[in-house]
């Protein structure tokens, strides 16, 4: 890759941070939807889905368009590459091998993408048409037949893909219709193994939101939990906040005492909504 251009991409990946948790208070309360078995949390992202001090989904959309504004060829000769997969620490599994009571492995977990981690790749080549997906392996080894270097503005990773130990789901070429979600986060038909909403990191650790209904309707009754997501762990630990226990947590995480105060203050009663409709907005780009 060009030496320029790799020093300005080495510029603009600084511009990006991942939000912390002391912002949770705008959420104000819950909006049930019972029948729907849905929980909405408005403001939960920015306006138009795309932020320099965001999560995963805000940032690469800012820094699509940054790069498609300072580097615009990168996106007409078709090298700016939306993708999703994991990196090596919060959005990936390590590989855990299991030992039976004779001292031998009887099961390996490999190596594998937990969630969902948005990012980009920028290519020295061009490796799909306009419009294009690419999947899996294939993705993989695409991107690095291109040499393809990872543009993560979450973690302010800029390396060589065949050095960043990143693992590849899927790949977008320009021309694709994307979407990133806008304002409110919505749990549709939430359970305890939903997929979590980030809601920022704190001392290294990032921390998810889950929520749901614990009855059936037309009970209001529900439960919001927090996800610790560590790096290299198989599993997060997962704590409701209304657990009197997670107060222990307070003096290790920064700003874990004014998400807490929120949830006791504006999460313990929620407002019953009028019109899911209204929530859910995304906004397109590509």
């Amino acid at each position: 890759m060009n030496p320029e251009l790799i020093k300005s991409l080495n510029e603009i990946i600084t511009l990006y941070k991942y939000r912390g948790i002391n912002w949770i208070p705008r959420t104000g309360k819950p909006i049930l939807f019972p029948k729907e078995k849905t929980i909405v949390f408005e403001n939960f992202y920015s306006a138009d889905g795309k932020a320099y001090e965001g999560v995963c989904q805000e940032l690469t959309y800012q820094a699509f368009l940054d790069i498609k504004k300072y580097h615009s060829y990168l996106y007409d000769d078709l090298r700016l590459y939306r993708v999703t997969g994991g990196d090596p620490n919060f959005f990936s599994t390590p590989v855990t091998e299991i030992v039976n009571r004779f001292g031998n492995v009887s099961q390996i977990f490999p190596h594998s993408i937990r969630g969902q981690h948005v990012f980009l790749a920028v290519t020295d080549t061009p490796m799909l048409n306009y419009g294009e997906t690419l999947t899996g392996q294939q993705a993989f080894d695409a991107l690095l037949k291109a040499n393809a270097y990872i543009f993560d503005p979450s973690f302010q990773v800029f390396h060589p893909l065949s050095e960043a130990g990143y693992l590849i789901e899927q790949i977008w070429s320009p021309g694709c219709k994307l979407s990133n979600k806008t304002n409110a986060e919505v749990f549709i038909e939430g359970n305890i193994l939903t997929t979590n909403a980030i809601i920022g990191i704190s001392q290294g650790i990032i921390i998810g939101l889950n929520a749901y209904f614990t009855g059936q309707y037309p009970s209001e009754d529900y439960n919001i939990e927090i996800r610790l997501i560590t790096p290299m762990a198989r599993e997060p630990i997962v704590i409701s906040v209304f657990n009197k226990e997670i107060k222990h947590l307070v003096k290790y995480l920064k700003d874990l005492d004014m998400l807490l105060a929120h949830a006791d203050l504006g999460w313990k009663t929620g407002i019953v909504g009028l019109d899911l409709k209204s929530y859910g907005t995304k906004t397109e780009y590509w």
